[in-house]
């Protein structure tokens, strides 16, 4: 069970994140998108954070993507934040199968 206002969107990889609006989800409509492992294994981190950027509100509480992804693709990651207009709260290498979690939060 979920708190109120809490929802789950099971059956999505990252880079398939963009096709929530076909469940309602309308752009600027999320505070908080979070992924433990659909990120960590798509091929297209980079889809994933543009799509992101779409849907997550701009808000100071707001606004904030949380996901484990490849160490080895910071660069990448950085740089498609960057182009959406995320900045990086804070970032931790976990290692192993868990990468690094970052946090982004939308300007």
């Amino acid at each position: 069970d979920l708190p109120a206002g809490v929802n789950e969107h099971a059956g999505f990889v990252g880079s398939t994140l963009g096709k929530l609006t076909e469940e309602g989800v309308e752009p600027e409509d999320i505070d908080v998108i979070y992924s433990q492992c659909a990120v960590y294994f798509d091929m297209h981190i980079d889809l994933f954070i543009e799509q992101a950027a779409r849907l997550l509100r701009r808000s100071e509480k707001g606004g904030c993507l949380i996901f484990n992804g490849k160490t080895e693709e910071h660069d990448k990651i950085a740089a498609a934040a960057e182009k959406n207009g995320l900045h990086l709260e804070d970032s931790k290498v976990i290692g192993g199968m868990n990468g690094t979690l970052y946090i982004f939060k939308k300007a």
